[in-house]
């Protein structure tokens, strides 16, 4: 097994004689404050003793303290003595070009506040922990101080009490670090100065504590060798640069803390490897920025893996990589904490990822960490990756991603090998970790991906869950070195080597937006369950446009949940066992077009997911598709692979659903696709059905809602509740091959109306198969279709026995019932060689003198009417309280000479009409209506000349 982590090895030849501009200052001089003495043991060998003892503590004092390169310079170690104090009051840094040591176990602290450099062939060799520090004074715990720059006659202070900080007061000198030091196994090693820098140098100890900290101004706390930086004012900067390395391993070991303004790691490793437990941390915290590049690592390894945790204003990892393993024990966190942007990049190359990396390994027994990363911003380019990646049996990490304002997530590695993602991954029996990501914006781009997916074993892959209170927008896909195309997306996927179940997908937004083949996608490729998504944004969903290779199969953007095939080598097809998820998806507008899709699928033995859309508007165009179905494989080495039955689509929608006009796929091959709604299946799994529910639906320019089964299963039920459905070249149907067709009915309270070639189809032996044609129910106020417009209602058969159409409607006008197919606009229920089906049409029965009135017998004097004024007021009321009733079924009845009115079925109170005079006119003889036409508002007019006009969009 490769795992993911891969340190490069370090082969140093460093070469530092032009790094220091002078001599060494003036060897070892005692300042006479604390009778330090210094003894020549022999040629080269120097051997510091006297000073003062104060309990446990030992005091040394000197103007200049130098080692020169092939010298060794040790102080004696009295017995009892646990600390050695070493300071320095004159105005020259410490050159530590040789060796210095302790004759003995005690601690030993080098103080000079103008700065201390390790040279190239510096060496410790002390028995207990050691700290070299610029700062200007040391505090004790009693309030005593030893400081460095002490007046001519002033006497230090010396005590018997343990050192609790370090003072700074500014412009103290840097510590430069050449060399490899180190200190025995369990110490500490710390550099506390005015700027940190390590070049070509390493830091190697055994279960040890390391310590870097930069300090212009403030107080450093020491507990210990522990450090605590809470008092200090301000920071200076540290860098760590040519292949410099601290390195830290043993049975167990000790923490390492850095922390400083800047802090710059290029071409460095700062590592602690476990081989028992417990493991220490590493803590990484930068006033300012935090900068690895050039192929730099930070990792926590071993049997047993302790945190790592980064704090800074920005964080920036180019080339380098962040990264926890662990072979047995428990994994720690990562934590990566930045008060504005983090900014991930770059690709190191074989395999080896830029970014932060989690890796549970084999033998792991135990629950683990997570993976934390907050900021204002984020943005990973070129390959990065942010990954929990498990091989265990055990669950594997949580990745929890919390920015503020925007995520940018973009593009693939410089060998397009690799996409620029966020990961949590399974490659074993335990479940991947789960991924959360909250935000405010998030965008992915050309490749990039987001997913919790399992590759190998059984496994479940995490669910995803993303929650961006402003937007999501997913673009365009890649070609890799294979030519395989690379598609923007956020994935929740069970891989053709595993068996777990897929993890379930959660994203809540404000406005969402797919283009250019990007996805949104739940799968499984074998025996594990799909995983549900859950959509809910509440402006939009915009599903736009297809990638430039996209053909009928792949490239679409769009949402899909699906139990998929996959090919093994030999070309073997291997078809998957488990159901596909369900989508459910809530929004204001959903558009689906240019090619785009939502789809549930199944290409095995499993269910096809349900889709459930709640949706203000839904409109498909350009080639759009909204998609349940079941296929078939014809290579496939899958028994029984042709039985999965196809899910279900429930459209609610507040206002309309439109389903319109063809579009093309694909922009290399371009594909014509016809807008569509659909549920269908291939093989001997039956069909699902399709529910919509709005108040307006329109089916036009070769848009379909269908359900269909092209082979041995039951065609689906597709059912319309609205109140008004308009086909214009449009098509409702439900087809069959071999069996029982599906049944269509249509609730629609106002008008259905068709024209320019509609159909409403229920038909069977599509292929000349045996099955039954399926049943139309239509239950409207007006069926309206345009004669001449060859418009066809169908509940035809070939072998099989034709359907049945029942018809319950105020008005029909327009289409016929016919027992074959005409150019007319038709309605037939007829079978080819079977028994043809029935055609009921129903109106409600209507009383023609439910208008009339029983005139009187006596004769009216018209003359004496014409004289009164019947608006005159009398007894206080007009017209003596009379009244003028007309009962009909809508106000005032239409007559042989009124046009049928639309919609508006109560005649309201309309503002009174003056009349003036007018000369007589003759009244026309009536004609015959051989025509009519419909007005913007619907109102219908009958002509005398044969012609029609469409109602208007």
């Amino acid at each position: 097994m490769k795992l993911p982590i891969k340190i490069i090895g370090l082969a140093i030849a460093l070469t530092f004689s032009h790094l220091f501009t002078g001599k060494v200052q003036g060897q070892i001089i005692p300042d006479n404050t604390v009778d330090s003495v210094v003894e020549t043991e022999a040629e080269n060998s120097l051997l510091i003793t006297g000073g003062a003892v104060r309990g446990e503590n030992l005091f040394h004092s000197f103007s200049e303290l130098n080692v020169r390169e092939i010298e060794e310079v040790y102080f004696a170690n009295p017995e009892a003595v646990i600390n050695i104090f070493s300071r320095v009051t004159g105005n020259n840094p410490s050159q530590i070009l040789g060796t210095l040591g302790v004759r003995g176990g005690a601690n030993l602290y080098l103080i000079n506040s103008n700065g201390v450099i390790f040279g190239p062939n510096a060496f410790l060799d002390v028995g207990g922990s050691f700290l070299a520090t610029t700062a200007n004074r040391i505090l004790f715990a009693d309030g005593a101080e030893f400081k460095t720059n002490i007046g001519p006659q002033e006497t230090p202070l010396l005590t018997i009490s343990v050192p609790v900080g370090l003072v700074f007061t500014g412009n103290n000198g840097p510590i430069l670090n050449r060399s490899q030091l180190g200190v025995p196994s369990g110490e500490a090693i710390a550099l506390v100065g005015g700027r940190i820098s390590m070049r070509g140098s390493l830091i190697i100890t055994e279960s040890a504590q390391i310590e870097l900290g930069s300090v212009e101004r403030g107080i450093v706390s020491i507990e210990g060798f522990t450090l605590d930086y809470q008092e200090v004012e301000s920071f200076g900067d540290i860098t760590l640069t040519e292949s410099s390395e601290i390195f830290n391993e043993g049975e167990t070991t000790g923490n390492i803390q850095i922390q400083g303004r800047n802090i710059s790691l290029g071409s460095t490793f700062i590592s602690n490897v476990t081989y028992q437990r417990p493991a220490g941390d590493i803590l990484v915290k930068a006033s300012n920025n935090i900068t690895l590049s050039e192929v730099s690592g930070i990792f926590n390894e071993g049997k047993a893996t302790g945190d790592i945790q980064l704090e800074a204003r920005n964080i920036f990892i180019a080339d380098s990589q962040i990264g926890t393993l662990t072979e047995r024990g428990p994994v720690g966190d990562i934590m990566l904490t930045a008060s504005n942007a983090i900014k991930i990049s770059g690709y190191i190359g074989d395999g080896i990822i830029s970014g932060i990396v989690g890796t549970l390994g084999e033998k792991v027994s135990r629950d683990n960490g997570v993976i934390r990363v907050e900021a204002k911003t984020l943005s990973l380019t070129d390959g990065s990756q942010i990954l929990g990646d498990n091989y265990s049996d055990r669950p594997g990490l949580d990745v929890i991603i919390n920015i503020d304002n925007s995520i940018n997530i973009l593009g693939n590695s410089s060998d397009n090998f690799l996409p620029s993602a966020i990961f949590s991954a399974s490659n074993s029996n335990g479940d991947a970790g789960n991924l959360t990501i909250n935000t405010g914006r998030l965008n992915l781009k050309d490749g990039a991906n987001v997913s919790s997916s399992t590759f190998a074993g059984t496994g479940k892959a995490g669910d995803l869950t993303i929650n961006a209170t402003e937007a999501i927008k997913l673009t365009g896909s890649n070609i890799n070195d294979l030519g395989e195309e690379v598609l923007t997306g956020i994935f929740a996927q069970v891989e053709v080597d595993s068996n777990g179940d897929a993890g379930n997908l959660t994203i809540r937004t404000n406005q969402l937006t797919l283009e250019t083949g990007a996805q949104i996608s739940t799968s499984t490729k074998n025996q594990g369950q799909g995983g549900d998504i859950v959509i809910e944004a509440g402006e939009f969903v915009h599903l736009r446009g297809t990638s430039p290779n996209a053909d009928l199969v792949l490239g679409q953007s769009g949402i899909f949940v699906s139990a998929e095939k996959s090919e093994r080598e030999g070309r073997e097809i291997l078809l998957s066992t488990g159901d596909g998820g369900n989508l459910f998806l809530k929004t204001g507008e959903l558009t689906i077009t240019e090619g785009a899709k939502i789809s549930a699928d199944t290409f095995g033995l499993g269910k096809g997911g349900d889709i459930q859309l709640e949706v203000d508007n839904l409109i498909i165009s350009e080639g759009g598709s909204l998609r349940a179905g079941s296929f078939v494989e014809e290579n496939s080495v899958t028994p029984g692979s042709d039985r999965g039955d196809g899910g279900t689509i429930t459209i609610k929608a507040t206002e309309l659903v439109r389903v319109t006009r063809s579009g093309t796929s694909g922009e290399i091959n371009p594909i014509s696709i016809d807008s569509n709604i659909t549920s269908e299946s291939q093989g001997t799994g039956n069909a699902g059905s399709i529910e919509i529910i709005s108040p307006r639906v329109f089916v036009d320019n070769n848009g379909q809602v269908s359900v269909s089964n092209s082979g041995e299963g039951e065609g689906g039920n597709l059912a319309i509740t609205s109140n008004s459905v308009e086909l214009s070249q449009g098509l409702i149907s439900a087809e069959t091959g071999g069996n029982q067709g599906g049944n269509v009915t249509l609730q629609v309270a106002d008008t259905l109306s068709m024209e320019r070639e509609s159909q409403i189809t229920a038909t069977a032996g599509v292929e000349t198969g045996s099955g039954d044609g399926g049943n139309i129910t239509i239950d409207t106020d007006f069926l309206v279709a345009i004669p001449q417009e060859n418009n066809d209602i169908v509940a035809n058969a070939s072998l099989g026995r034709g359907g049945n159409i029942q018809i319950t409607a105020e008005g029909i006008l327009g289409i016929t019932p016919r027992p074959e197919l005409t150019p007319l606009s038709d309605i037939t229920a007829s079978s080819e060689f079977g028994i043809d089906g029935t055609i009921s049409i129903n109106t409600p029965d209507t009383d023609p003198t439910t208008a009339a009135i029983e005139l009187s017998d006596q004769v009216i004097d018209i003359e004496w009417l014409r004289a009164q004024n019947p608006c005159s007021v009398e007894d206080d009321s007009i017209a003596r309280g009379s009244s003028f009733v007309i009962t009909g079924r809508g106000g005032l009845p239409p007559s042989s000479q009124d046009a049928i009115p639309g919609k508006q079925r109560i005649v309201g109170w309309q503002s009174p009409v003056i009349l003036k005079s007018r000369e007589n006119e003759e009244t026309p003889t009536p004609v015959q209506a051989n025509g009519w036409i419909v007005t913007p508002d619907g109102t219908i007019h009958l002509t005398q000349n044969d012609v029609c006009s469409p109602p208007s969009p």
